[in-house]
């Protein structure tokens, strides 16, 4: 019930042997504090798996109810984590929105893995860039009841993709 609790992990929000900066560094105005874990995913068919994303653009991965952690975060340009997304029917297979707007980068970064983030393949195909009040990708999320049924919601529009994201129509 919250009144006891237990640590399952080290600091997450860097990879391993990075410096940590200091408590006192100072985020952009509005912005976490760099290292903040922004989504926690916990698996509903693999007991014991958590995914878990950070505004450093890491994704992190336990197995084993958070004894051990691995770092998946294999993304050509990963931006800040802003959800992650476990498939309610594969434990192999997550979901993840990064968003570079930060950078001056509006354009959407939505990521699949169906092999425990080993890989990750972009999936943006149909999803408009360029949007002048941003096209960043912000969250997604999976029917809990039909595979490859995806929602996406971005700065300036909804998504659907019935096809597992290979492709994405507007709402």
């Amino acid at each position: 019930g919250g009144v006891h609790w237990t640590k399952i992990s080290p600091n997450l929000g860097y990879p391993a042997n990075f410096p940590i900066p200091p408590d006192s560094a100072t985020p952009k105005p509005g912005e976490p504090i760099p290292g903040t874990i922004m989504s926690i995913g916990a698996s509903t068919v693999a007991r014991g798996m958590i995914w878990v994303g950070i505004n450093t653009g890491l994704v992190k991965l336990t197995r084993d109810n958070g004894r051990t952690w691995t770092d998946v975060s294999d993304f050509s340009r990963p931006g800040q984590v802003r959800s992650v997304e476990p498939s309610h029917t594969n434990p192999a297979e997550a979901y993840v929105t990064a968003d570079r707007h930060g950078s001056a980068d509006n354009d959407p970064y939505v990521y699949r893995t169906r092999d425990y983030g080993k890989t990750w393949t972009l999936i943006t195909n149909g999803l408009a860039t360029g949007e002048s009040n941003g096209s960043y990708a912000r969250i997604l999320r999976e029917d809990p009841k039909r595979p490859g049924l995806l929602f996406l919601g971005t700065e300036s529009a909804m998504y659907v993709s019935f096809v597992d994201g290979d492709s994405w129509q507007s709402l």
